[in-house]
């Protein structure tokens, strides 16, 4: 049960912006702000930020939230088609079930597809968002997976290519950073690196690698991105342009 004074609680409501949902993580450094689909409003944070910051966070913002809304073409459904790919080597897969008594989602491990099941005939079903929640927990379940299967390798080759050394690799769940290094060269890369294109994943894994020599954006860290990545500027733009945990 969503109780509004618990400092655990999954959600909260402003008047004037409306309801807002917490997706707290692990981890995260810091609040960031973003608009699904529908319109609204989710705040992501770690486990310690308490309500009263949250709520202060969302009002200050709402100059940004009411010109993102105009600009975003909101729908209230989103439409999935069954063959729509995912990602390279996943696509969703409709499959109909007579008996059912609603939409149903099913992913197994190595699977190269996320099947939607539905009682009636149909080759697209339009998700609201209770709906498209569900269907991101199997999201999140295959591209963990994926990208486990990826990023690692990948990082390896590029830290190779780059004569760097890193501590370890983790691969998280996050929404508000593509990637991070920490002052012992621990890498962190975010599973959602898997809907960019892949010269976007190589970007970011040589930014975090240049981390690994340089604590900072100075001059000389943009100067060992730019050895393996001289197109950097471009790259940087365009991942501007994507957005982690918007899929569909």
């Amino acid at each position: 049960m969503n109780d509004p004074g618990s400092p655990f609680s999954q959600s909260f409501e402003i008047e004037g912006i409306g309801m807002i949902k917490i997706k707290r993580r692990k981890g995260q450094k810091s609040t960031t702000l973003r608009l699904n689909k529908t319109g609204g409003v989710i705040v992501s944070t770690n486990y310690s930020t308490p309500l009263y910051s949250l709520r202060r966070f969302v009002i200050d913002n709402k100059l940004w939230l009411d010109e993102a809304k105009q600009k975003s073409g909101i729908t209230q459904d989103v439409e999935i088609f069954d063959g729509q790919l995912l990602i390279p080597g996943l696509i969703f897969k409709i499959e109909h079930q007579p008996g059912l008594a609603d939409i149903e989602f099913k992913y197994r491990k190595n699977q190269n597809y996320i099947t939607l099941k539905t009682p009636f005939l149909t080759t697209s079903l339009k998700l609201n968002e209770e709906k498209r929640d569900q269907l991101e927990v199997l999201v999140v379940k295959a591209l963990r997976e994926k990208a486990q299967g990826y990023l690692p390798n990948r990082l390896a080759y590029i830290s190779n290519e780059m004569q760097t050394q890193y501590n370890s690799v983790t691969i998280r769940n996050t929404s508000g950073r593509w990637g991070s290094c920490s002052s012992r060269n621990d890498i962190n890369l975010s599973l959602w690196l898997m809907i960019l294109p892949s010269k976007l994943i190589d970007y970011v894994i040589v930014h975090e690698l240049a981390h690994t020599r340089h604590k900072n954006h100075k001059k000389e860290f943009w100067q060992e991105v730019e050895k393996f990545c001289p197109n950097y500027m471009m790259l940087r733009q365009k991942l501007k342009k994507h957005s982690s945990q918007v899929w569909w």
